[in-house]
């Protein structure tokens, strides 16, 4: 949860970079990237130089004698569903923002474009537990509830939709694949930071649904996770620059970023790597056009 900040100061500013950030270019490749549900037939009218010339109408080309085309249009709505961890290990972050803040920027990004496609936004928050689930909507007032309640989120346990505490990411697939039932565009944003196993309900999902696993990464975490847990994350910063003058730090690092997504990877699902410490536009418009 973000704390020592006004609500509203906090939600305005994230809306408005996330407004800003969300241009036409980026529309275009997040567009580009994530196909409607197929084509609708519109009309049919003479040919003009420069159309597709598979799209000629035989039949009322011969009964008037001057060529004739059916046009389509791209039915393109689709439900974009944010899935959003929320668990102790986001609140993590030694440089520029935490991982949770970098997930609150990075679904306000993705819920702004997908309004300017007039496409439906959902929310899923999940820590060891399913927490909220808001099911996809259109409309800017239901935007900024969805990024009100992943900047504030205030955990209930006693509201918690489902509980399997042993394998988080895995329950949150199982509960997308019962509740979405038309096409849908999931991003799945966390660390990625757990010990079950998620990759069969994660190749499963993936062949109903296009499925984007953002793996959000802080640049000392994994290595630090490991020797320091009983630490209060949050105020260690200064401990850890010390810790990692350890040589073989920036190698394990490596080595276990590696593992997570090798990990994602078993699923033939390909993850979006994000950083804390350095700006994610360049990244996921790469991730875009790598898709289409």
């Amino acid at each position: 949860m973000i704390k020592d900040k006004s609500f509203f100061q906090y939600v305005k500013l994230l809306n408005i970079k996330a407004n800003f950030l969300s241009t036409e270019f980026f529309s275009g490749e997040y567009e580009s990237a994530f196909k409607g549900q197929g084509l609708e037939f519109e009309e049919i009218r003479e040919y003009e130089p420069g159309d597709d010339v598979r799209l000629i109408d035989w039949k009322n080309t011969a009964k008037t004698g001057k060529i004739h085309i059916k046009k389509f249009h791209e039915e393109r709505e689709i439900s974009v569903i944010l899935a959003v961890d929320i668990s102790q290990s986001m609140n993590f972050g030694t440089k520029w923002q935490t991982k949770i803040e970098l997930a609150n920027e990075i679904a306000a990004l993705i819920s702004y474009t997908a309004l300017k496609s007039n496409d439906k936004v959902g929310l899923l928050l999940f820590a060891n537990e399913i927490y909220k689930f808001i099911p996809p909507r259109k409309g800017r007032n239901h935007i900024w509830n969805v990024i009100r309640n992943i900047a504030f989120y205030e955990i209930d346990r006693k509201n918690f939709v489902k509980k399997n505490k042993k394998n988080p990411i895995d329950n949150v697939l199982k509960f997308l694949a019962d509740a979405i039932k038309r096409k849908a565009v999931v991003f799945l944003i966390s660390d990625f930071i757990t010990s079950g196993d998620y990759i069969r309900t994660l190749k499963a999902l993936s062949k109903r649904f296009d499925v984007v696993p953002v793996l959000i990464v802080d640049k000392y975490e994994y290595e630090f996770f490991d020797k320091i847990k009983f630490l209060n994350l949050m105020d260690s910063e200064s401990f850890c620059q010390i810790f990692l003058k350890n040589k073989d730090v920036e190698n394990k690092l490596k080595n276990y970023l590696l593992e997570r997504i090798n990990t994602i990877k078993q699923a033939h699902v390909e993850p979006l790597v994000v950083y804390t410490h350095r700006p994610y536009i360049p990244e996921f418009i790469k991730y875009f056009r790598m898709k289409k």
